[in-house]
């Protein structure tokens, strides 16, 4: 559950309260151009920030806000997508790839200057943790401490004020009179009652009892509620504070407007002097939500004495801007990728990803049961294989090997391994641990193989996964090339049987022309390019010397690996023969022996 609160629900958090962050900064701005005009269109624009607060998932549109400022979003279906600001299992994510250095597989000889043939890639390490693990961890504790404490403030205020509520008689209806409130108020979610202090004159009491009876008409006391719970998740950002604050102004002053309105302008000044009545510097609002009163006596009292019936047209205008802004808003933008959630069983094997990390993810919570052996009293392992739940899972590592650009037209091709414990639903000391198995302290077992993916990338960030093999049935990817990259050039020239010739080739079909009896042997050859083409030479025993000073001249050389002396000479010839004999004896070199065959 903790790593689910810091995986993905904190990054879910932190992405819906910047999300909401910009659409607040935009509410703001129209808000200013409109506050001139009733006080109605402001509150209405509010709900497009709740929305953004509490629904991280939202329809995609062409014409979109977000989309442009250039937010990023992935999609979730054909018509949704999430805008991603912090990615998703960022601390997993974060987590440094291991590079382990290369291993010498042969020693040199004393004053070679050589270019080494040896792997670049050995047995993996587990990955170190990630650098944001420590710091996420303690951000989520904070978060989580401060929505507890601000749930904790409003149930105490809440059970105070019940307190101070004993003896409230009621009126009619839902309409209750008390005597210890300093202000009127709504409380109650499902069967709201209104409570007004008994100190009110009848004139008064009217007037605040239609104020009241409004706020219920359009669910005012739900709407603040909404709200409220968006405070206690959003707490630590700022804008959302002001939010709260003015949406709770600008519905206070909406509903004083409608009360004008409905029983006309000559009892501004009445309905002015029975707020003035009620302020006392009190407001019950702060952490109760479902007991919200009036507060900001000053500027509602301002807002009534600057009132006008607003002309038809302008109502209009009003009404376009405030439709506008929230469609704007409320859309996001089309993402990369195609759907993760819940993507049908053979996306499993291939298909387009908003990341390498998106898809390992799916992958590990498709796993939902593994198979393992029983230990024996004795200690051994049983020997048929038992089939138990996965509870969960965890990331050991995901590493990219490398790169290659250039030969596919559509992307760039990249290597990347990884691999992942499971935890089971079965006791970890009837576990039996065969071929390297293991489990660590948190018992996560590691009952799978290292995982080697070769994967598309494309200019837009999104990723087809082309194999996900694993390494121990499908052998070292690396092999006997030199570079990451060379081995990538040769899985994909030999996946898609392109016409082009591969960096290491297996020679396993050569007669040995001097014991014709003997049986072909695998005879793995690496390709090395020239100036005009290029060579094999046998990876297992030859280590190409540096002779750059004779590269120019058609000259390469590989010593042996084993350390017996022998070197292996390439001469490129660009005359006859003849020509090279004489050449050779003016420069004081040995002659060829030209009876033998080049």
């Amino acid at each position: 559950m903790g790593e689910f609160v810091m995986h993905r629900l904190f990054p879910i958090v932190c992405n819906m309260s910047l999300t909401a962050s910009v659409v607040i900064l935009a509410v703001l701005a129209v808000r200013r151009l409109l506050r001139r005009a009733p006080k109605v269109f402001s509150y209405a624009l509010w709900a497009v920030v709740l929305f953004r607060l509490l629904c991280p998932v939202s329809v995609t549109s062409a014409v979109s806000l977000l989309g442009a400022l250039g937010a990023p979003a992935q999609e979730r279906s054909a018509v949704t997508s999430v805008v991603e600001y912090v990615p998703a299992d960022i601390v997993r994510n974060m987590a440094p790839t291991v590079t382990p250095l290369p291993q010498e597989p042969f020693p040199a000889e004393p004053g070679k200057n050589i270019v080494s043939t040896a792997p670049s890639v050995t047995q993996p390490a587990a990955a170190p943790a990630s650098p944001l693990s420590g710091p996420v961890a303690v951000l989520t504790l904070t978060w989580l401490t401060g929505m507890a404490l601000l749930l904790l403030y409003s149930v105490i205020s809440l059970l105070r004020l019940r307190r101070r509520l004993v003896g409230a008689v009621r009126l009619e209806d839902n309409i209750y009179l008390a005597d210890y409130i300093p202000s009127p108020f709504v409380m109650g979610l499902f069967r709201p009652k209104i409570y007004l202090p008994s100190t009110l004159t009848e004139t008064e009491r009217g007037y605040i009892l239609r104020h009241e009876q409004y706020h219920l008409r359009r669910r005012d006391h739900v709407v603040k509620l909404l709200s409220f719970l968006a405070l206690c998740v959003h707490w630590f950002n700022p804008l959302v504070w002001a939010a709260f604050i003015l949406a709770g102004k600008d519905m206070e002053m909406s509903c004083d407007e409608a009360v004008v309105r409905e029983l006309g302008e000559d009892i501004r000044a009445d309905y002015s002097a029975s707020l003035l009545s009620l302020a006392t510097g009190r407001r019950i609002v702060a952490g109760m939500p479902l007991a919200f009163g009036e507060g900001d006596t000053g500027g509602r009292i301002r807002n009534l004495l600057n009132w006008k019936r607003p002309q038809p047209w302008i109502i209009a205008v009003c009404a376009v801007v405030c439709v506008g802004l929230i469609a704007l808003c409320a859309a996001n933008p089309k993402g990369s990728g195609t759907p993760t959630e819940d993507p049908p069983a053979s996306q499993a094997e291939t298909g387009q990803w908003p990341s390498v990390e998106a898809y390992v993810q799916q992958v590990m919570l498709s796993q939902t049961e593994a198979r393992y052996y029983a230990e024996n009293a004795d200690g051994t392992a049983s020997g048929q294989p038992h089939t138990a739940a996965v509870t969960d899972r965890k990331l050991e590592y995901l590493t990219k090997g490398g790169e290659l650009a250039g030969l596919d037209p559509d992307g760039v091709l990249e290597e990347w391994e990884y691999f992942y414990l499971v935890k089971l639903d079965v006791d970890t000391a009837s576990v039996a641990l065969v071929g390297g198995q293991y489990y660590d302290d948190e018992e996560y077992f590691s009952l799978d193989d290292r995982h080697v993916i070769v994967a598309l990338r494309h200019d837009d960030g999104s990723y087809d996964i082309l194999c996900d093999d694993s390494i121990n049935d499908g052998g070292d990817f690396f092999g006997y090339h030199n570079t990451m990259e060379e081995a990538i050039y040769d899985w994909y020239v030999t996946d898609r049987k392109l016409d082009l010739p591969l960096y290491v080739e297996d020679w396993i079909d050569q007669i040995n022309y001097n014991n014709p009896n003997d049986k072909p042997g695998n005879y793995p050859v690496h390709r090395y390019d020239v100036d005009g083409g290029y060579l094999y030479i046998p990876t297992s025993a030859w280590i190409m010397a540096d002779v750059t000073a004779h590269r120019s001249h058609g000259h390469w050389e590989w010593y042996s690996g084993y350390d017996t002396g022998s070197i292996l000479t390439v001469d490129r010839f660009t005359q006859t023969l003849e020509d090279e004999y004489i050449t050779s004896r003016k420069q004081g070199f040995e002659p060829l022996d030209d009876t033998k065959q080049i």
